[in-house]
């Protein structure tokens, strides 16, 4: 039998609430602008950001760079179909706007 890979989202984030949501951001508001808020951060240190239609954008801290990753509803559904087949940066590269 084959073990299933864990790619939910609460594997393989750290969710973030209350004062630290937006201090975390203070350092990144430059490229993130004000329209969007933190949800999650990996753990690998990169932000998960959304905005006001449910954009989610992702935060890349190693690089400097914000891109629109998908809608979170195409996240979740992708995550799902690669649960059984796919490593956790497959989904993440599958949706990525460059």
């Amino acid at each position: 039998m084959t073990k299933s890979a864990d790619c939910s989202l609460e594997r393989i984030t750290a969710t973030i609430a209350g004062p630290a949501q937006s201090n975390l951001l203070t350092e990144w508001c430059w490229l993130t602008g004000p329209d969007k808020k933190l949800f999650t951060v990996s753990l690998s240190g990169d932000g998960f950001l959304n905005d006001s239609i449910d954009m989610v954008w992702w935060l890349n801290t190693g690089e400097g760079k914000l891109s629109r990753a998908a809608s979170l509803q195409k996240i979740r559904e992708l995550l799902e179909k690669k649960r059984e087949s796919a490593g956790v940066a497959d989904v993440f590269n599958s949706v990525s706007v460059h």
